[in-house]
């Protein structure tokens, strides 16, 4: 996909991480940095190509719109972290075009409070030549996947900067303090990535 993976701080191994959303290559990218295991919403595992690749990847799906779903998660979430691994979820519950990271959603962070788990900040951003970044890069608003797709392999060269922030304890926390907290800390990695001399556009 000819994406330079640019990482700055030290990725977890374990716990959860959370990441602002921007684009179905956010799994590629995050991947390639420390091995993960996503939760994705449903609809994804029927996407051409990239279905095929998160559920390969493992993922863990979830239809939002389902109480019933959350419950299960719990379990899932659990066995995850009983084998030691790390989990990586978009809090915002969509993708954006990188201007605004949207407020976080608090209930999915509600296992990670229960048991404990250290949950760790990352913001996300790319930077492209040979294209529009926020038209063929970022996949938001109501873009379709294959067109998307065509575009995105026509673009020259993408650089994907993932910036990670310092791990939240979580024991006996609220869930909803919790995922404003880590929303301001999203915010200021991407504060810093912006004034991030080191990357320039291509």
């Amino acid at each position: 996909m000819k994406i330079e993976v640019v990482s700055t701080g030290t990725p977890p191994t374990q716990g959860l991480w959370v990441s602002n959303h921007l684009s179905y290559l956010d799994v590629m990218v995050l991947a390639s940095v420390s091995p993960t295991t996503f939760l994705s919403k449903a609809e994804v595992k029927s996407w051409p190509i990239v279905g095929w690749f998160v559920d390969f990847a493992g993922t863990l799906y979830i239809r939002r719109e389902s109480k019933r779903d959350l419950v299960r998660l719990q379990t899932a979430f659990t066995e995850v972290w009983d084998q030691g691994s790390l989990l990586t979820l978009f809090p915002e519950g969509t993708t954006t075009n990188g201007e605004e990271c949207l407020p976080f959603h608090p209930s999915l962070l509600q296992p990670a409070c229960q048991q404990g788990q250290s949950v760790t900040p990352v913001h996300l951003r790319y930077e492209c030549r040979g294209g529009d970044v926020s038209e063929d890069v970022h996949f938001w608003r109501d873009m379709t996947f294959l067109p998307h797709l065509m575009r995105l392999l026509c673009v020259a060269n993408i650089r994907a900067e993932v910036r990670m922030g310092i791990p939240r304890e979580t024991r006996g926390q609220d869930r909803k303090k919790l995922a404003a907290t880590l929303h301001q800390d999203v915010e200021s990695l991407k504060q810093e990535a912006t004034r991030n001399d080191a990357f320039r556009s291509l």
